[in-house]
């Protein structure tokens, strides 16, 4: 099986399935996202050592986390996420992915 990727690596492709600019519940983004990432039907399943999650949602949930904490989605009610207009800016300057650090550094 491939190793499943960081939570780094699921911040683009989460703007990305939000760049249509549709509020959407985390619970509706979160299987497009793993599609997106064109995860297999193996690390879909994948749980957490702990067995109360899966993996891939709780690394999305980082990376959302991380997003909204700087501005790139913003969070109108409880659990639906949006994209603004610093999340589209991030997809053309990282179209292949980006780094915390990437997207810190811009912010100084």
């Amino acid at each position: 099986m491939a190793e499943m990727p960081n939570w780094e690596a699921f911040m683009i492709p989460t703007l990305r399935v939000l760049s249509d600019g549709v509020t959407r519940h985390w619970r509706e983004f979160q299987p497009l996202v793993a599609d997106e990432v064109k995860l297999t039907d193996a690390q879909k399943r994948e749980m957490l050592p702990s067995g109360h999650q899966l993996k891939y949602k709780n690394r999305i949930g980082w990376g959302v986390s991380f997003l909204t904490n700087v501005g790139a989605l913003t969070r109108p009610s409880r659990g639906h996420y949006q994209i603004t207009d610093a999340g589209r800016t991030l997809i053309k300057l990282f179209p292949n992915g980006a780094k915390e650090k990437d997207i810190t550094r811009l912010g100084q």
